[in-house]
């Protein structure tokens, strides 16, 4: 089984650093963020990466709770580089309920039943995966 790749929108960087108390900071390609202390962040190729001040380079990729965070700020990645790319949190299905809304697993199952995202519903990864095998494209989805 493929694990679904989910890109978060700009309110998902919103939502943690007001959960966090960090401040919220946009990475633009061509425009590094400069830190305290002289190093700064920028997108190089399709990659984030921290240049130190002694121009060291480290590439920064997803981290445990998923933000970049620098000086007090979550970094919102830029489209299309590696941090902007989350994998293994919805499982293996995903179809599509319009709007941008979904029924996906998680890899979080304590969360089934809970409002913890922006429309979409989710399912033990389990149970996902043995719908998705009997729903034709276009079949009426009912949630009450």
């Amino acid at each position: 089984m493929h694990s679904i790749v989910w890109i978060p929108r700009d309110w998902h960087y919103q939502k943690q650093a007001n959960k966090r108390k960090l401040g919220l900071t946009q990475l633009v390609r061509g425009t590094p963020i400069r830190l305290r202390g002289g190093g700064q962040i920028a997108v190089q190729g399709n990659g984030v990466v921290r240049f130190g001040p002694d121009g060291s380079v480290w590439p920064l990729t997803a981290t445990v709770g998923w933000e970049i965070v620098a000086d007090g700020q979550i970094v919102v990645p830029v489209y299309g580089t590696p941090p902007r790319k989350y994998g293994d949190v919805q499982g293996s299905f995903r179809p599509s309920l319009g709007d941008g809304c979904a029924l996906h697993g998680t890899s979080n199952p304590g969360c089934v039943g809970q409002a913890v995202r922006h429309g979409c519903v989710r399912l033990r990864n389990e149970d996902i995966a043995e719908r998705y095998h009997w729903m034709a494209v276009r079949t009426p989805v009912y949630i009450w």
